[in-house]
């Protein structure tokens, strides 16, 4: 049952996924995060294949799954995450001549290249930094650097955990949030927190930091979906945006 927890910092988060990342990986391996598999992998790498990628960072990369896809569609991809633990299965699972990962905060990683993309895969409402992080993809991107990234849809994900209706929920405040952490076809493998944020806030967010927002799409399965995998509202929103001229 999902609850309101009080704030936690990236090394509290950081905990919650060394603890599960193992359990996510075999769910990936069997097929049974249909979320991942077939609606916000799929719909990134569309239209990050759509603007012809040489250089890709994938922020918050977790085990590594979509840079190892990325990785087919550029010269050189680079997965971090914050997350110990992932990042030494992401490097023995996953192993190209142009993929690397590493282990830092987003805010953190020191590069001595500029990326053309950056691609953040259900992270930043993971991220309790999630401003300083996208301030700091904005200084890693080259100056037609595009940022893509998927989030739990903030209107209606709410309702798919069933705390909408809950007295402490409140839409317009920024909420941590713990649930177990299961998908349509598996059992749970741990508690992790997400951060409930309004839409606007991201929005307010991109913006003030000097991207210009390209794209916004609710998204769906865009690939065959086992029976029984089905929802009437969106689930996740995908954005794409381009850096400004700040």
């Amino acid at each position: 049952m999902a609850k309101k927890t009080s704030r936690k910092n990236l090394f509290d988060i950081s905990a919650e996924w060394d603890t599960v990342c193992k359990g996510r990986q075999s769910m990936i391996d069997g097929g049974q995060d249909i979320s991942l598999l077939a609606v916000t992998v799929p719909n990134i790498l569309k239209y990050v294949s759509a603007n012809n990628p040489q250089t890709i960072l994938d922020a918050g990369c977790g085990s590594g799954y979509l840079t190892y896809r990325a990785a087919k569609l550029s010269k050189r991809c680079i997965g971090i995450d914050i997350s110990k633990k992932s990042i030494c299965l992401a490097k023995s699972i996953y192993k190209e001549n142009n993929l690397s990962f590493e282990c830092c905060a987003i805010e953190d990683y020191v590069c001595n290249m500029l990326f053309d993309t950056c691609i953040a895969n259900m992270v930043f409402m993971d991220d309790p930094n999630w401003l300083r992080s996208i301030k700091h993809i904005y200084d890693l991107l080259d100056k037609n650097g595009r940022l893509y990234f998927t989030i739990t849809h903030p209107c209606f994900w709410p309702q798919y955990w069933n705390y909408h209706n809950e007295p402490w929920f409140h839409y317009n405040e920024e909420i941590f949030v713990e649930n177990e952490f299961v998908t349509s076809f598996s059992e749970s493998i741990g508690v992790t927190t997400h951060i409930h944020r309004p839409l606007s806030q991201y929005i307010r967010g991109l913006l003030s930091t000097g991207f210009v927002i390209e794209r916004i799409e609710e998204i769906y399965p865009n690939t065959e979906t086992p029976e029984g995998y089905h929802y009437e509202y969106p689930r996740f929103l995908f954005f794409q945006s381009k850096k400004g001229l700040n």
